[in-house]
């Protein structure tokens, strides 16, 4: 695999090295999600429950505000984690209050058969010697995992991009089997997608059992089996 990160390395335009870290900038361009830094705050800050909740919030606050509303593109979140009381972002204008009573109305709608079974997914961190274990709910995936606890797998998995696959900071290695029951379980797949093959082509010593965190969701077929391995380093390139 790593052959193939070095074939595709001249397609990209410029490179920028520092350190043990990468970043680059290709001529390739994926769109993001403008209410992403918003949702991962709401996450973060553990007053949407989950992926699911968060997003509610926000097609509820852009059915009321309308989608180019930007309350809906700022955080909630200093960069130490403190609520962020900014002029015009969604804490100021719903207040924590607010937003909790939002997030309960959409929690209440969401079907109770949709919010999926939780499940124990074990983490190893072999460079330190390291093993937890952390539940995960059917639908959710490692990014998603990791904003809600930061004091263990948001330690190691940076998500830097916000789970839009321009980057390489969420690489993991997941067990063999599960790696297969999560193809299997995504439109009957036989490979990983083209466009996450990219990113970890360039991720630190990737394997054939490489993912990106962003887009591994757990599935009730895989249940309490699931593995998931933290390299030892990070290639945290962009595109």
């Amino acid at each position: 695999m790593a052959s193939r990160a070095t074939s595709r390395m001249p397609h990209h335009s410029k490179y920028v090295l520092g350190g043990s870290r990468i970043r680059f900038f290709g001529s390739k361009t994926k769109s993001v999600d403008p209410s992403s830094a918003l949702k991962s705050s709401l996450l973060k800050s553990k007053i949407a429950r989950d992926e699911m909740v968060a997003s509610g919030m926000v097609d509820a606050l852009a059915a009321s505000l309308g989608k180019d509303s930007p309350l809906l593109r700022y955080s909630i979140l200093e960069e130490d984690g403190d609520l962020y009381n900014k002029s015009g972002n969604a804490l100021v204008v719903l207040g924590e209050a607010g937003l909790k009573s939002l997030a309960a109305a959409v929690e209440n709608e969401i079907p109770k058969d949709s919010r999926g079974s939780v499940y124990d997914v074990t983490f190893v961190v072999p460079h330190e010697n390291t093993e937890f274990k952390l539940p995960m709910r059917c639908g959710q995936n490692l990014m998603q995992l990791a904003a809600i606890n930061q004091d263990t797998l948001g330690s190691y998995l940076e998500c830097a991009c916000g789970g839009n696959m321009a980057c390489a900071s969420c690489h993991v290695y997941v067990d063999p089997i599960s790696f297969k029951i999560l193809l299997e379980d995504d439109s009957k797949k036989e490979s990983v997608d083209e466009d996450e093959m990219d990113m970890i082509d360039l991720a630190f010593l990737p394997t054939e059992y490489s993912r990106l965190g962003c887009q591994v969701t757990m599935t009730k077929n895989i249940e309490n089996n699931m593995k998931i391995t933290i390299p030892s380093g990070i290639n945290n390139l962009w595109k």
